[in-house]
């Protein structure tokens, strides 16, 4: 059982730790868990879970969102691990979506269920499963997310990996642009499709030397079909016209490939190559391979980089120099 709470005022900044989202809010939430670890006729464990959370903005003070999971998950006879959750969502008060300080916007509540299954990962072959459903009945929004990998370890030095995520999100309430008068922001409903393959290679030459291979493509397409216009109590009114196409669609391709030596306790050598392309436009109804074809053949950034990490061991140091003081005696 766990009861928290989280507050991060106006001044805080992370930034220099990396990446930074928002600040300024309070998180009152709590999680509570019960387990079953004897072993029985199907299953080792199972695992039953209830979290929930209620945000509001700490200065001035503003509730922002709250919401309540549950999840039930296990390990059966034959190490597969499968698992269920459902999760509501009470209506949203969202000031960061509008891009405009002290503005608003209202996200309609919704409820989401889904599974996951994952495979014996100690075979040579094993595979898993993530999807999830959410529905927000407000606008007949309907969403499904889809995740899948496969890896096959050919021995203990070599392994592959193939991974794809995949979002189907259907009149999602989101943000369009910012007024031509800039005091005002554009909403609408939108059909955004979202693709992530993800291809990897890991091969250890030895227990202190290996080679991590990382290919990743991920495209992502958004188109509106209807818009709005916020209003300062963060609901939304339609509009018939719009002085701009907001459809977007986003291509990033990327290669990381690490050798990494360990030539002493806490020490190590790492040679990294880098390799990226971008590609944008407003082609929303291209296929993927189109998408993945433009992006291979845009501009190409390549990098090379070494780093070197060095332990040094202060009490060895230390014992060192009084040997260096003896010697001198």
């Amino acid at each position: 059982f766990e009861v928290h709470q989280f507050v991060l005022d106006d001044k805080y900044n992370q930034g220099d730790l990396g990446y930074f989202t928002f600040n300024n809010y309070m998180q009152y939430g709590f999680w509570t868990g019960y387990k079953w670890l004897k072993p029985k006729s199907f299953y080792n464990r199972i695992n039953l879970n209830l979290m929930a959370d209620y945000t509001m903005m700490l200065t001035p003070r503003k509730y922002q969102s709250a919401w309540m999971r549950g999840n039930v998950n296990g390990q059966m006879k034959n190490l597969w691990q499968v698992g269920v959750m459902a999760m509501v969502n009470k209506e949203a008060h969202d000031y960061y979506e509008p891009r405009i300080p002290g503005m608003m916007v209202k996200l309609p509540s919704s409820w989401e269920t889904g599974f996951w299954l994952y495979s014996n990962s100690a075979k040579k072959y094993s595979a898993r499963m993530d999807f999830a459903y959410r529905n927000a009945a407000k606008y007949k929004s309907k969403n499904f997310d889809i995740a899948v990998g496969n890896n096959y370890r050919f021995s203990d030095k070599l392994s592959i990996d193939l991974s794809s995520n995949m979002q189907f999100n259907n009149k999602e309430l989101g943000f369009a642009f910012i007024a031509d008068a800039g005091d005002s922001a554009v909403f609408g409903l939108r059909d955004r499709r979202t693709a992530e393959n993800i291809f990897s290679v890991k091969y250890n030459f030895n227990n202190k030397m290996g080679l991590n291979f990382r290919l990743r493509h991920y495209w992502s397409k958004v188109e509106y079909n209807r818009f709005f216009n916020l209003k300062d109590d963060g609901s939304v009114e339609d509009m018939n016209d719009v002085s701009r196409n907001p459809d977007n669609n986003v291509n990033f391709f990327n290669i990381d490939m690490i050798y990494t030596w360990q030539f002493a306790p806490g020490s190590f050598i790492n040679i990294a190559w880098k390799n990226s392309a971008e590609f944008f436009d407003q082609s929303v109804n291209r296929k993927y391979y189109w998408n993945l074809s433009h992006t291979l053949n845009a501009p190409q950034q390549n990098s090379l980089s070494v780093k070197v990490i060095y332990f040094l061991d202060y009490l060895n140091l230390r014992k060192f120099n009084r040997e260096g003081r003896r010697d001198k005696i």
